[in-house]
C-alpha cells in the first residue's frame, strides 16, 4: 500500500460521505428519491457500482467520481452501511420513514447496541490493529513473534500511530474489499478529533514512518 493509494482512497471515501449526507439531507440521490431503494442499491457493492455507473452524471459535482474511480467509490459508499451507518425505519404521523444515522451508539439495524456489542467492537479494533502491525513487521523484516507483538500493541508511544495506519489500511481495503463492519469506525471514533479533522495522506504516511523507525530500532531483521 502507498502514499498515491491512501490519498486516493480518501479523497473517494469524503466523496461518499458527502454524498450520502447529503442525499439523507436533501431526501433526493441524483434525480431520485432517497428512499428504501436507493438505499438497497447503494448497500451491496455489485448493485451500488451498477447505479452510480447509470447515474453518475447526475450525481453532484463535489461528490461525483471520475468513471475510472466508479467501482472503489462505490465500495466506499456501499461500506458506509457495514461500517458507520445504521438504517431503520420509523413510523410518524401515519408515515412511513427511512433513518439513516451514524452508529456510534446503534447496531446497523438501528437497534441500541449493548455493552456487550460495543466490547465486541473494542476487541474487534485491536485484532486489526495486530493484523496491521503484523504486516508491518514482515514488511521490515521482523519476525512477529507474540511477544513482541504483545508489548508493541501495548505501548502508548504507538497507540495513536498505529490506530492512524490501521485505519487508513482498512480504508484501502473497503474501496477494493468487504468493510471489516463497525471495528472499523472504532478505529476512527478512536483518532483525536483534531486528528480527524486534519487526516491527510502525509499525516498517515509520517505515521507510518514512525512505526517503522520504532520496529527497526528494537528489533533484528529476519535472516534466513
Amino acid at each position: 500500500m502507498n502514499h498515491s493509494e491512501i490519498e486516493t482512497a480518501l479523497e473517494l471515501h469524503q466523496k461518499a460521505f458527502a454524498l450520502l449526507l447529503e442525499s439523507r439531507a436533501s431526501g433526493h440521490a441524483g434525480s431520485h428519491p432517497f428512499d428504501e431503494a436507493i438505499i438497497a442499491a447503494w448497500s451491496d457493492p455489485h448493485s451500488c457500482i451498477r447505479w452510480v455507473i447509470s447515474h453518475c452524471d447526475q450525481l453532484p459535482a463535489a461528490s461525483r467520481p471520475r468513471r475510472d474511480q466508479i467501482p472503489a467509490f462505490s465500495q466506499l459508499l456501499s461500506s458506509l452501511f457495514a461500517t458507520s451507518f445504521s438504517v431503520s425505519k420509523t413510523k410518524r404521523e401515519g408515515v412511513m420513514r427511512i433513518q439513516v444515522r451514524a452508529l456510534a451508539t446503534r447496531r446497523l439495524d438501528g437497534s441500541r447496541k449493548s455493552s456487550h456489542a460495543k466490547a465486541k467492537e473494542l476487541e474487534a479494533a485491536k485484532v486489526l490493529r495486530q493484523h496491521a502491525l503484523e504486516s508491518l513487521m514482515a514488511e521490515c523484516g521482523h519476525a512477529p513473534r507474540r511477544e513482541a507483538l504483545s508489548s508493541l500493541l501495548r505501548s502508548p508511544a504507538l497507540n495513536l500511530d498505529l490506530t492512524l495506519w490501521t485505519y487508513a489500511v482498512q480504508l484501502v481495503n473497503r474501496a477494493h474489499y468487504a468493510s471489516q463492519g463497525p471495528a472499523a469506525y472504532q478505529l476512527w471514533l478512536d483518532l483525536p478529533e483534531k486528528i480527524r479533522r486534519d487526516l491527510s495522506a502525509d499525516l498517515i504516511w509520517q505515521a507510518r514512518r514512525r512505526l517503522i523507525h520504532h520496529l527497526n530500532s528494537s528489533h533484528h531483521p529476519i535472516t534466513p
